[in-house]
């Protein structure tokens, strides 16, 4: 018999919402909040892009906040912490460490982000305990 997937819940924090509720009602909507970044594209155009505003980011952990982290992996912290508590919210407290699987960015965009580092650094930042040894970040 094959092994059985359940999907618990779901969390998103995307330009158009800070929940998933947010972001359901604004696509229902067609609500799009796009804006041009200073990246320039081969014609030297703005690239057109969705942000998540920096202020709608909760700040690092102490522990973090400590540690000399790039911006973008800094970002990439915030941007996961409260999706990933949205989307755990539904288990009990004595559900133990989840094993997960994370999309990262493409390898050749940019320097590849440290996997192992980044998930340990992720449990830290979002207090939700996970299963090191069988979580997996992927481009």
């Amino acid at each position: 018999m094959p092994a059985e997937i359940v999907i618990v819940g779901c969390g998103m924090m995307t330009p158009v919402g800070l929940s998933t509720p947010e972001t359901a009602a604004s696509t229902r909507s067609r609500t799009g909040r796009l804006t041009a970044i200073e990246w320039r594209d081969s014609r030297f155009q703005p690239f057109t892009v969705g942000v998540v505003p920096e202020d709608a980011l909760p700040d690092l952990v102490p522990e973090l906040a400590e540690m000399p982290l790039t911006y973008r992996e800094s970002r990439m912290l915030r941007l996961a912490t409260a999706p990933l508590q949205e989307c755990l919210a539904a288990l009990p407290k004595t559900a133990g460490p989840l094993p997960l699987i994370l999309a990262l960015p493409e390898l050749h965009t940019i320097l590849p982000i440290k996997d192992a580092e980044f998930l340990a650094r992720l449990a830290r930042q979002t207090g939700v305990g996970l299963d090191l040894a069988r979580s997996k970040a992927l481009p």
